[in-house]
């Protein structure tokens, strides 16, 4: 009986909402339509104001013609009255000759200049009929089959300060999948204190419903997903948001198969829509390996006559589709692109083209390379803790840069900014021009406050410090809290791996001396975001960055010859 009472209680209820529906239609519709009198009024107005001033214009030359007539006419009757009084009878001849020449040329006024005629045209074309065409395309009574209690939401795993994505899928009464979408969706999404949060819903228009949403903090979250205001099968949903930023994929453990790695020193993205894929540097197997952004093994570079266990350093110039291999035995650069890219891959092999090879004389021990974005023709080398800034077609040196001149003693990892800053590291971050000048120094994570247990930073914008979290305890409170994590990151260590994506965020791996690892995400000003601590599976060494353009981020660990894939924004 009372689930009776409960199904007639919400059945009545959509009756009623129906007809709050069909009322909020119909005033949609008058106002529409009325919208719609308002152009026609607008038109009529528009036809008379014209027709008004075609009539000025017609009756100002009408008028003008007619003050031309009355002046020719008062001067005639002036000489007239002149004649009557001459006595020369040659003067008499003249001015009477004169004034039959005049009066033959006023003949030409004795027609209007201009015609009374005006008429209004109705049909004199096709608008009248495209009119009710359009008229009776005007609107539509839109309705949908959508059943709620079978609609379905995929939630992504949460993490605290990154973006995450609901999913929703719209079937009918019958289970089937709707194909078109416009349905008319609530979303209240709650954090652990009952605060709402900003969302984006993206309408695919094929029964499908993207929401996205970036959680501030960890801890239990409550969704509310309601389509006609009556919930979808599951809502609300409670979602734990966790402050781990755990990785997506890892792939390769020591070895010589198809899927293991032995010392991974590089990996460089092709973001290229029509080729999504990675490209690991593996000396240790003197091969690189190609792997799709799942992380699903495609091939190995045929680079078995190049490649030497002394390869350390690979780079990718995506305008070009170019690849610097850099060897530090033999201190040769090798510039190569694929053959074929597109085309199948034989035996797991993809053919390469070797363009040129250049060596530099000042090259010691080159370690690492890099390409500036700005100084096309320029590379950056890493040597023996020196930066030597060669061109790429003939290994001439452009500049030396001696970093320990600058109070650095070991250059640890490098990468180049958006307008060719060069960042390298040691315990520290530094940012140097392109010309080698010293321009400033990040500041340590030790020295960026902490606010909670989800890496917020102080000094980030007001909207990502939630105020109602920060009066929920007192500062002391917070600080005892984040131990944990403030432990992992004052331990000191070494930046091992840096990155830059495109909007000028900067990636960096650092190595704690407790063996631990984490990554750290600074925006441009230096700031630090947030930290990808990969807490299910730690890291040890990462040693390389690259970063795609749907903000996520390859990490080379080179203690456990693996490569993972975070989120990071």
């Amino acid at each position: 009986i009372n689930c009776l009472d409960h199904a007639l209680e919400v059945v009545n209820n959509e009756i009623m909402r129906l007809d709050s529906s069909m009322e909020k239609a119909a005033e949609a519709i008058n106002r529409s339509f009325n919208e719609i009198k308002s152009y026609v009024e607008n038109r009529r107005h528009h036809l008379l104001q014209s027709l008004k001033t075609t009539k000025d214009q017609k009756l100002k030359i009408l008028n003008d013609q007619l003050n031309v007539i009355l002046n020719e006419k008062s001067k005639i009757e002036h000489e007239c009255a002149v004649f009557q009084q001459a006595s020369d009878i040659h003067i008499l001849t003249q001015r009477i000759q004169e004034l039959n020449d005049r009066i033959e040329r006023m003949s030409l006024l004795g027609e209007p200049r201009e015609n009374s005629f005006m008429k209004f045209e109705f049909r004199h074309n096709h608008a009248l009929q495209d009119l009710a065409r359009s008229l009776n395309s005007v609107g539509r009574i839109r309705v949908s089959s959508t059943y709620p209690p079978l609609c379905t939401a995929k939630i992504e795993p949460a993490v605290a300060n990154l973006q995450c994505a609901i999913h929703i899928e719209t079937v009918d009464y019958n289970g089937n999948v709707r194909i078109d979408g416009g349905d008319p969706l609530t979303v209240n999404i709650y954090d652990p204190y009952g605060k709402l949060y900003e969302y984006n819903c993206q309408d695919k228009q094929c029964g499908t419903y993207t929401i996205v949403f970036r959680p501030l903090i960890s801890g239990n979250h409550k969704i509310d997903i309601r389509i006609f205001d009556r919930p979808i099968s599951g809502s609300p949903f409670n979602v734990d948001v966790t402050k781990h930023n755990n990785p997506l994929w890892s792939f390769g453990k020591r070895g010589r198969g198809e899927n293991e790695l032995s010392m991974p020193v590089s990996v460089v993205v092709n973001d290229c829509i029509e080729r999504e894929q990675v490209y690991v540097l593996d000396p240790g197997n003197s091969r690189i390996k190609c792997l799709t952004y799942d992380g699903k093994f495609i091939g190995h570079l045929a680079t078995d006559s190049l490649l030497e266990s002394t390869s350390t350093g690979l780079a990718y110039n995506s305008s070009t589709s170019t690849f610097y291999l850099l060897d530090w035995k033999s201190k040769l650069i090798t510039e190569f692109s694929l053959i074929n890219s597109n085309s199948s891959i034989e035996n797991s092999q993809m053919n390469i083209n070797i363009n040129h090879q250049i060596t530099c004389s000042s090259f010691n021990e080159p370690v690492q390379i890099a390409l500036f974005k700005q100084h096309l023709n320029s590379l950056l080398i890493c040597d023996n803790n020196t930066l030597l800034i060669v061109h790429n077609r003939t290994g001439d040196l452009i500049n030396k840069i001696d970093t320990r001149s600058l109070g650095i003693k070991t250059i640890k990892a490098f990468t180049i900014g958006l307008q060719d800053e060069i960042i390298i590291s040691d315990h520290h971050i530094h940012i140097l021009s392109y010309e080698g000048k010293y321009l400033r120094k990040l500041s340590s994570i030790i020295q960026q406050h902490i606010v909670d247990v989800d890496v917020h930073i102080s000094h980030q914008p007001p909207d990502l410090i939630p105020t109602y979290y920060k009066q929920q305890q007192s500062r002391n409170e917070i600080i005892d809290e984040s131990k944990s994590n403030h432990n992992l990151i004052s331990k000191g260590g070494f930046y091992t791996a840096l990155c830059v994506d495109k909007n000028g965020l900067l990636l960096a791996g650092k190595c704690e001396k407790d063996g631990n690892s984490h990554i750290e995400i600074y925006d441009n000003q230096g700031h630090l975001l947030r930290i990808i601590d990969s807490y299910s599976q730690r890291l040890r060494r990462p040693c390389s960055l690259a970063t795609t353009s749907d903000g996520c981020v390859f990490c080379v660990d080179l203690t456990t010859d693996s490569i993972r894939k975070y989120r990071y924004t």
